[in-house]
């Protein structure tokens, strides 16, 4: 057992300690904000002192809180003393805390075992799920079941589904995945734009240029920046011109970003100039 209910404190500071849950978790967060384990692990021993660890949502918040200051032993082991309270939102934190903590492997084989206890996830469960998978077809496996239960239009699980395939190459795969989202922000545009340039698909990033600003979609310094790379890549003057033109009237040619991706346009294509 990690945790014994004695409490290494004086006694003025006693004087301060929370005295109902809410409180305690709202000391928890604040612990968790700062990555300050020590304080952190004392209110969990001065909450198992009080009884205060028969909540859903005190377990929830010292799994977040010993996830963020990178303490998983302990995270794992609140988790393990609290089965009989499991629920969607305490596998749903350990498991971002796996996988937060580079642990994707066992934040996968927890969300396995969620599945087999029963507990039903839903939609804030599958980004991280989807990040943790290290191999394509656990990417799938989960892709099917959200298909089942009808969760694959959503923004945030489809932007991991295109963030994952994207890294497997699958790129007919993401285009289905993208074209079935409700919703696309310059974030999701972004990760499709920076893919493609990754894969080498440079004539397919000034295509999902033009129907981001299509569909409405503002692009970013960040999308000029992918866009700008593919160009210089592809040793596209007139096409870097054009996105030049537009960045200037947007005024995102400031930025040290795009200021170097402009440069090494220019390098590449223009190199007598520089």
């Amino acid at each position: 057992m990690l945790f014994s209910s004695s409490l290494s404190c004086t006694q003025s500071s006693k004087q301060d300690l929370p005295t109902s849950v809410p409180t305690c978790i709202a000391y928890l967060q604040s612990c968790a904000r700062s990555s300050d384990h020590k304080k952190g692990k004392e209110l969990h021993s001065w909450m198992l002192k009080s009884d205060f660890l028969s909540s859903r949502l005190s377990i929830t918040s010292l799994i977040n809180m010993y996830s963020k200051c990178r303490t998983m032993r302990y995270a794992s082991s609140v988790f393990e003393m609290s089965t009989s309270l499991h629920n969607v939102y305490i596998y749903n934190a350990i498991i971002a805390g796996c996988v937060g903590n580079d642990l994707c492997e066992e934040g996968f084989d927890l969300f396995v075992r969620m599945r087999y206890q029963g507990v039903m996830p839903y939609k804030f469960t599958f980004p991280c799920v989807i990040k943790g998978c290290l191999e394509e077809f656990k990417v799938k496996k989960v892709h099917g079941l959200l298909l089942k239960l009808g969760l694959e239009s959503d923004v945030f699980i489809g932007s991991a589904l295109v963030s994952s395939y994207l890294k497997y190459g699958e790129l007919d795969i993401v285009h289905d995945v993208f074209n079935e989202l409700d919703e696309r922000d310059d974030v999701l545009w972004n990760t499709m734009i920076n893919g493609c340039v990754q894969m080498g698909k440079f004539d397919l990033v000034l295509d999902m240029f033009r129907q981001m600003s299509e569909d409405g979609v503002s692009p970013s310094n960040f999308t000029f920046t992918g866009v700008l790379s593919a160009l210089s890549m592809n040793e596209d003057l007139n096409n870097g011109k054009a996105i030049h033109g537009l960045e200037l009237k947007k005024g995102y040619d400031s930025t040290v970003a795009i200021s170097n991706a402009l440069l090494d346009l220019y390098g590449k294509c223009n190199p007598s100039n520089f």
